[in-house]
């Protein structure tokens, strides 16, 4: 077993790193305030340097979070006009700048710098000015949160959500709660959040810092934080660990400041590896540069020391800072991409051996970095297009693939539907004339027309109100998919659907739970149950008999709940608020239709509905805004080339053809699902093929397509991460014997390629 090579606090410098939770008050230079208190005639307690930074700085033996807090009070003393706001921002970007930071997210509560009467928005400006001087000056990124504060009014934190939004235009990314946490749940601003999360601000929440693992719970329940502020005490609750891990909820974690706090006892203590081990993002971050006299580097090398971190695991941290970023999918991929290949580049000139790299190079694959390019024999990119095969509809056959929006009623086949009418015409007499036109019937089971539409969804529901039939229409679905190649299916079966037979809602789920374990089985496949209600059509006692259903089976054969019919919108969601609270409280996966008509319900759909997947957003390209939080925050889109896609995003063709080409390439993670496969008349392969015409994608953009269905799935991220190894696995095998040679899309950056040819 070779001995691991650690990285030297000289390389960790030198590697680009990101820092997601820095307070400003707490990282002035002592040199700096003792020059603004001389300035504004303000007393200090010392007026050395040497001696401000014995009081500044907090010992690692600080008794609490309290007395911790005390030093901010000194700087907060010459903070007061916009020149020292401004200088500090500029000062603190400088110091990053010389730590190896390439990104920083600096944080701070405006409202504690009105002592002097300035205004919230002169607050603002002056640390606006501080990040274009910093921009300006050093090849590093800024961006601002605005800081509430947990113990003061709600109606306090409200305003500053208020300056907030109104700040993203310059710089704001992101709304965070910061403050004492025992007694001053977060829940109590809800309000503030309500306003930040409907103008599509990011949220962060100082949660399980100094407090157990409810404030964590109020934090995303409640606020909806897509980020957590150190959450230390994660560990006090299973479920919700799972939660946060599954959902990708990054933990910004400060080791340094969490002993002095006495968040942990000691380092040896910390969660941090605890939680790397176990899938969570865990993001080092410094917390208070000044207080608690640390940079990123040394809180790096601290943990590396104490945990034996690999140089992959933290180049692979380093790059969860960057990936947890609040910037749009643009600026954060080049970032994390300059990042990785800088670090690439680094090991290889310090003779680090990139093994663990190779092993993991799924991870960096799907980032566009090729770790073949920095090894001891590089594969190095040259600019020669090889030229691939044809793909056809036959290789697109057999490919791996997921439907992750399957429905029940709609998606049992053509030839099963005619074994039951065959069997009992009696069961559809009163929709058609004639039982026994095959060619007549047929011609119901299309979308396009809405009388026939309607009909053709009577039909197929008239064939599944028994035990015996539902099992035989669910078996149908997935043999029909299994002979597709589809490797994970998710099935949406709406329950109120298949009472007309005098079965109960829970022997229906129980039912498909069944039949989905055998056909599992005998099919070597895997999938998932979406239990489903349709707005306005299912009444709220409904909406919540089938949520608590989904809580009752979650884990035991049921993934989530979905919530289809029309828009998401206020007047239709206030009656079931009651249901979606109840879904939130128990930590489900909901997907929900949205952005059909109007790019406004999605954001319904996300702050009231707690939406974790939208299924449709075909309106969703008129308001760029809203593409860029949905990308950049990693919401998928259920999708497909249905007639309803070109009904409601028809005006798309005219500048970038078909829909989904545009929202494939402005980052959305959309995922092709069949919906109601029967009635669309194509097979999966068909479809995929003519999406893939269409919208003329190269070879890696369509594999990454499919691969998406297996990212962005209601299962588990231990199950998402074996499926997605099993999908690359199969590409490789099924296209390279083809003469298919670039599978991946990797970025390209000229300078660091023409000096790694030149070696």
């Amino acid at each position: 077993m070779t001995e691991t090579k650690f990285l030297t606090k000289e390389l960790l410098q030198k590697l680009h790193k990101a820092d997601l939770h820095c307070h400003l008050d707490g990282s002035g230079r002592a040199s700096t305030l003792i020059e603004l208190a001389k300035e504004q005639n303000v007393e200090l307690p010392s007026m050395d340097e040497e001696g401000l930074k014995k009081i500044v700085v907090v010992p690692m033996d600080c008794p609490s979070l309290e007395v911790y807090l005390k030093s901010f009070f000194i700087t907060n003393l010459v903070a007061q006009y916009d020149y020292a706001l401004t200088r500090m921002v500029y000062e603190l970007a400088e110091d990053a700048y010389k730590d190896g930071l390439t990104y920083i997210e600096v944080r701070f509560a405006p409202i504690l710098h009105q002592d002097k009467g300035m205004s919230l928005t002169q607050v603002m400006e002056a640390v606006c000015d501080g990040v274009v001087l910093a921009q300006n000056a050093f090849p590093i990124t800024m961006r601002i949160i605005v800081c509430g504060l947990r113990h003061l009014d709600s109606e306090v934190t409200s305003r500053l959500a208020e300056i907030c939004w109104r700040y993203n235009r310059k710089f704001v990314c992101a709304f965070d709660l910061a403050g004492p946490e025992s007694g001053f749940s977060s829940k109590h601003h809800r309000k503030a959040f309500s306003v930040v999360r409907k103008k599509l601000i990011s949220v962060t929440i100082h949660a399980g810092e100094a407090f157990g693992w409810e404030s964590i719970y109020d934090s995303i329940r409640y606020c909806g934080a897509q980020r957590l502020g150190h959450g230390v005490r994660l560990y006090e609750n299973e479920e919700l660990k799972e939660f946060v891990k599954d959902h990708k909820i990054a933990l910004e974690m400060c080791p340094t400041s969490n002993i002095q706090t006495k968040a942990v006892k000691s380092l040896s203590d910390h969660p941090i590896r605890r939680y790397f081990d176990e899938g969570i993002l865990t993001v080092p971050c410094t917390d208070n540069r000044t207080v608690s006299n640390i940079n990123l580097t040394d809180e790096y090398f601290k943990i590396q020391e104490e945990f034996k971190f690999k140089p992959e695991e933290i180049v692979r941290m380093m790059d969860y800072s960057f990936s947890s970023a609040f910037l749009p999918l643009s600026i954060k991929s080049r970032l994390r991409i300059d990042a990785l290949m800088n670090a690439f580049a680094l090991l290889k000139k310090n003779k680090y051996p990139l093994d663990d790299f190779v092993k993991n190079r799924n991870y960096y694959d799907r980032i566009g970095v090729n770790v073949d390019w920095f090894l001891e024999k590089p594969v190095l990119y040259k600019p020669v297009f090889h030229k691939e095969p044809a793909l056809t509809e036959e290789i697109i056959q057999q490919l791996p693939k997921t439907d992750i929006h399957c429905r029940l009623i709609g998606s049992v086949s053509k030839a099963q539907i005619w074994k039951e009418i065959s069997k009992n015409p009696d069961l559809v007499k009163e929709f058609v004339k004639d039982t026994q036109d095959k060619e007549a019937l047929f011609k119901i089971l299309r979308p396009e027309i809405p009388k026939t539409f309607k009909l053709a969804k009577k039909i197929m529901k008239a064939l599944l109100q028994t035990r015996e039939q539902i099992e035989r229409g669910i078996a149908d679905i997935y043999k029909q998919a299994a002979k597709e190649n589809v490797k994970y299916l998710e099935l949406m079966i709406r329950p109120s659907e298949h009472l007309e037979k005098d079965l109960k809602l829970r022997e229906i789920v129980e039912i498909a739970i069944a039949t989905k374990k055998k056909m599992e089985e005998e099919l070597n496949m895997w999938s998932g149950l979406i239990l489903t209600v349709s707005t306005p059509d299912d009444d709220p006692l409904i909406f919540y008999d089938v949520a608590k259903l989904v809580v009752e089976f979650k884990g035991k054969g049921v993934n989530g709940f979905g919530c289809y019919g029309g828009d998401t919108t206020f007047e239709n969601v206030k009656y079931y608020l009651g249901t979606f609270n109840y879904l939130k409280k128990n930590s489900i996966n909901v997907s929900m239709l949205a952005g059909q008509k109007s790019a406004n319900s999605i954001i319904t759909a996300l702050h009231e509905g707690g939406a974790t997947r939208i299924s449709g957003a075909f309106t969703v390209h008129k308001m760029p805004r809203l593409i860029s939080h949905l990308s950049s925050h990693n919401i998928p889109i259920e999708i497909g080339q249905t007639f309803k896609l070109n009904l409601f995003s028809g005006d798309v063709k005219t500048y970038a053809g078909n829909p989904i080409n545009l929202f494939f390439h402005s980052g959305l993670p959309i995922t092709i699902c069949s919906f109601r496969l029967t009635l669309d008349r194509k097979k999966r392969s068909h479809q995929l093929f003519d999406i893939f015409r269409d919208c003329k994608f190269t070879v890696p953009n369509f594999l990454k397509l499919l691969e998406n269905g297996f990212l962005h799935n209601f299962q588990s991220l231990a199950r998402r991460e074996t499926m997605i190894k099993h999908y690359w696995k199969s590409c490789n095998e099924i296209l390279i014997p083809l003469g298919f040679k670039n599978l991946r899309k990797y970025s390209y950056n000229p300078k660091l390629m023409k000096k790694l040819n030149k070696n």
